[in-house]
């Protein structure tokens, strides 16, 4: 279906001389990508206003969103698997938030790990998607700002009582794990 309508909308630029035809395949794959996250976004968007968590969803994927963009890690074979387990994750995230608290010294030790985390995994190559050295010290410096950012400001908001403390805290989690599942995933490919 993705693909079907990603071809639409190329051959409809081809047509009008906007995309020459030996770019055609390149453009299909990049509206496959915009549709599939633009349906991703939008599906988990429409769950958390369904479930009255408007502003948690919100966080959920500013955090998630920005920082997997840098940080890279795991990616699905296919575009519904790909759906899958974004909505699994953010099922997940917003199930814990409201049965497990996330005390202010639980942050400070995500902080830390996550630090040497991203100091020493960050960032993830997609084989789609190859980095430069240059390109990778960026996406490193980006990654650590961007989680450090996020671990403060979720700081932030648990000290004074906010439920999105949790949300930002179990999402960076989520980005850890992923990051962490394609990196054995990698490890294993190499031996």
């Amino acid at each position: 279906m993705l693909n079907k309508m990603a071809v639409k909308i190329t051959d409809k630029l081809v047509l009008k001389k906007i995309v020459s035809d030996d770019m055609a395949d390149i453009y299909i794959y990049g509206f496959e990508l915009l549709i599939s996250f633009f349906f991703s976004t939008i599906g988990v968007l429409i769950i958390g206003i369904i479930l009255g968590r408007f502003l948690q969803t919100l966080m959920f994927l500013a955090t998630f969103i920005l920082l997997r963009s840098f940080t890279g890690g795991y990616h699905a074979n296919t575009y519904a698997v790909c759906s899958l387990v974004t909505f699994s994750l953010f099922g997940v995230v917003l199930l814990l938030t409201e049965f497990a608290f996330v005390p202010l010294y639980l942050y400070l030790i995500l902080g830390l790990v996550g630090t040497a985390i991203m100091l020493l995994l960050v960032p993830i190559e997609h084989p789609n998607k190859k980095l430069s050295d240059d390109q990778k010290r960026k996406y490193k410096i980006i990654s650590l700002v961007l989680f450090l950012m996020f671990t403060v400001a979720g700081c932030l908001f648990c000290y004074f009582g906010s439920p999105l403390g949790a949300i930002v805290f179990y999402t960076l989690i989520a980005d850890i794990i992923l990051l962490f599942f394609k990196s054995r995933k990698e490890r294993r490919k190499q031996s």
